[in-house]
């Protein structure tokens, strides 16, 4: 069984704080970060209170099974995941792409999955081409399919960096701005991982959803026009990992699902459409090591 695995550079968030601070305003108009306690994410519809402990980003998958339809049966399940890594007391949190025969939908996947407490509280965000509505539901499953961003977390009440940010500059995203500023405390050719939940807070984002995977073999940017693109109103809540380095993701350097439980939409959040009235807050922990599984077990 082939798994990759990288450890990573684990800055103290006193230098995550720093370098955000330092460089996040090139990014956004007002920015504040600061070392908190973490609020319970709990009450933002997140399966665990916190993100202190042990916290692994692991990719499953690779984007040409979402390319290629010959590859698009691929699937991987997390229970094998979580006794191959041997984790123990851990959540999964993050992005991935809903397996068809769960809900009999296509959908991004919104992964909220508590191992430790036994609660499945993941999202398929899918959108209907009949209503041209995206659509949010329940996810019963540990399956997905395709590919994933995710990370695995002790989910404890603890310490984290905390970003506050409105108000958009530059056409990056929040995260991936944030990212951006990571790489100024890059070290030998290592990465640093961050992980986290953020909430668009004021604004509106612009997301996909899949409806149906492509029929035909197409490129990545094909992929990405063949998404259904729309509008979520604020709030959007957000799981999310970022690797500093480029060269250790062909895809998703930084990659962000989220849900807006009160209007029961969600999906890949691709940025905001409303860059001057924008804010966002964010939680973020770093991560000490990097699992990455191109093929299923």
């Amino acid at each position: 069984m082939s798994i990759d695995h990288i450890h990573l550079l684990t800055p103290s968030l006193e230098d995550i704080c720093k370098a955000i601070s330092t460089h996040l305003p090139a990014y956004f108009e007002d920015v504040h970060c600061d070392i908190v306690e973490c609020p319970n994410l709990t009450e933002l519809g997140v399966c665990v209170p916190g993100l202190s402990g042990k916290n692994e980003i692991i990719d499953l998958g690779v984007l040409e099974n979402l390319m290629l339809p010959e590859r698009h049966h691929t699937f991987f399940d997390l229970e094998e995941v979580y006794a191959a890594l041997n984790l123990k007391e851990r959540a999964f949190l993050g992005c991935a792409a809903a397996r068809h025969s769960i809900l009999n939908n296509e959908g991004e996947l919104i992964v909220n999955d508590n191992f430790k407490t036994k609660q499945t509280s993941s999202y398929l965000s899918h959108f209907n081409p009949k209503s041209q509505k995206p659509e949010l539901f329940h996810y019963p499953s540990h399956k997905i399919a395709c590919l994933s961003n995710m990370y695995a977390t002790e989910g404890l009440p603890g310490k984290v960096v905390q970003i506050r940010a409105r108000v958009r500059k530059q056409e990056f995203p929040f995260a991936e701005s944030v990212r951006r500023c990571l790489k100024t405390i890059e070290e030998n050719d290592n990465g640093v991982g961050l992980v986290g939940v953020y909430t668009l807070t004021k604004g509106k984002g612009k997301c996909h959803a899949i409806d149906v995977l492509p029929p035909m073999e197409v490129t990545a940017q094909g992929l990405m026009d063949f998404l259904p693109v729309f509008e979520v109103s604020a709030p959007i809540t957000c799981a999310c990992t970022m690797i500093s380095n480029d060269k250790f993701r062909s895809y998703g350097k930084e990659h962000s699902h989220g849900f807006n439980l009160g209007i029961q939409e969600g999906g890949h959040l691709r940025n905001d459409t409303t860059p001057h009235e924008c804010e966002y807050v964010g939680y973020f922990v770093p991560a000490y090591d990097f699992f990455q599984k191109k093929n299923p077990f």
